[in-house]
């Protein structure tokens, strides 16, 4: 099934290599994401599960997944988002090393890329599919996560590739997050230490766009995944 990309006429700020040529307000990005939780809301359980089983075998075609040893994935939430399991599960068949997210109180003495950031991502590693099934939900948005005491990528080298989530991209490998910063801040901080792992984004086909109002923090992804639909970056 083709992906239909929703249109919508929003204040835009263009990229181009990640780096901004206009300005733009963030009642944009708030607008934006209230009309595609709208349009997710509507989605059935049964198109999400499609969509994820379609998107999880593009991602496993592509070079960058191939390439990559460590490879970080989300944990999707209960509804309206792509879903996961099987992503990871082909990960470990794959023989990659497997990490997800924690969210950290975030130390007084941290570099922030937000002023009012107060929590930060961990990337932690889970040894055995069993152990991801087997994750409880905790801290305030009720996800699961690898308890604290799991390695941490940044003392295996780093990551190769970051799965990430969004509440909106474009084609182009925009992509609009939840608000939070949790991933913007964690790709800042991977970069600092180790470089930028490849980026690669996955959604919906509800969830993409044409294009995107960003912010100067913000960077484009190198691939985005919509079902069997792939787009790249264009250098």
């Amino acid at each position: 099934m083709s992906c239909t990309i929703l249109q919508i006429t929003v204040h835009i700020t263009y990229f181009s290599h990640n780096h901004c040529t206009t300005s733009m307000s963030k009642p944009a990005k708030q607008q934006l994401r209230k009309l595609i939780a709208q349009r997710v809301a509507d989605v059935s359980k049964d198109s999400i599960q499609k969509q994820s089983l379609a998107t999880t075998a593009a991602l496993r075609t592509l070079n960058e997944y191939k390439s990559a040893q460590n490879i970080a994935f989300y944990m999707n939430m209960d509804s309206g988002e792509l879903e996961t399991m099987d992503m990871i599960r082909n990960a470990f068949e794959d023989k990659k090393r497997v990490f997800l997210p924690r969210i950290e109180k975030l130390a007084d003495t941290a570099d922030k890329i937000h002023p009012c950031q107060k929590s930060e991502l961990r990337m932690l590693e889970i040894v055995d599919f069993k152990d991801v099934q087997n994750l409880q939900p905790r801290g305030p948005y009720k996800l699961k996560e690898p308890t604290k005491d799991a390695k941490d990528v940044l003392e295996s080298g780093g990551l190769g590739l970051i799965v990430l989530p969004g509440v909106a991209m474009t084609p182009q490998c925009a992509r609009l997050g939840h608000g939070v910063g949790f991933y913007d801040a964690y790709i800042h901080k991977h970069e600092k230490l180790l470089g930028v792992p490849k980026l690669v984004g996955v959604c919906l086909r509800e969830q993409l766009v044409d294009e995107l109002p960003l912010e100067e923090h913000d960077r484009l992804l190198d691939v985005v995944v919509s079902g069997a639909s792939v787009y790249r970056k264009v250098e």
